[in-house]
């Protein structure tokens, strides 16, 4: 069965609507947190005291730096966990061998169930193989 480009185009922005939030919440974070405490520390070590109910001005464009990245940081958290609470309220349905790979590759991997049961198989399913060890088949001698 060959598979058109549009096929091929649909099913890779479906995977990427999948993995959308987890792409966009893990770096979001990651430069939330950079900008939030490396200004902090520039900002520390320019002369800006801790623990001050006033900030003074000289300090104005260090703050302003270190809330946005906290705010991004927040943002990315909440897109996180609105993912995971989605993802655990509306749980994807998955069929047991979705490319029918077991039809070509005949495998362990494929045979089974999904999600696999905690004994895997109740038996161990027959996988037929040509040649366990891998030879040609042996010529004739003449």
């Amino acid at each position: 069965m060959a598979v058109s480009e549009s096929q091929n185009a649909s099913t890779e922005f479906a995977g990427e609507l999948h993995v959308a939030p987890k792409t966009v919440a893990v770096p979001l974070f990651a430069v939330g947190v950079v900008l939030a405490f490396i200004t902090m520390h520039f900002a520390g070590a320019a002369g800006m005291q801790r623990r001050v109910p006033l900030f003074y001005r000289d300090f104005l464009t260090h703050n302003y730096i270190a809330t946005f990245g906290y705010l991004l940081t927040f943002i990315s958290s909440l897109l996180f966990f609105i993912d995971l609470f989605l993802s655990y309220r509306r749980p994807k349905v998955t069929v047991d061998d979705p490319w029918q790979i077991n039809d070509v590759q005949q495998s362990f991997e494929w045979a089974t169930s999904c999600p696999p049961p905690v004994y895997n198989f109740e038996r161990v399913p027959p996988i037929p193989v040509a040649d366990p060890a891998g030879h040609a088949e042996p010529r004739e001698r003449h």
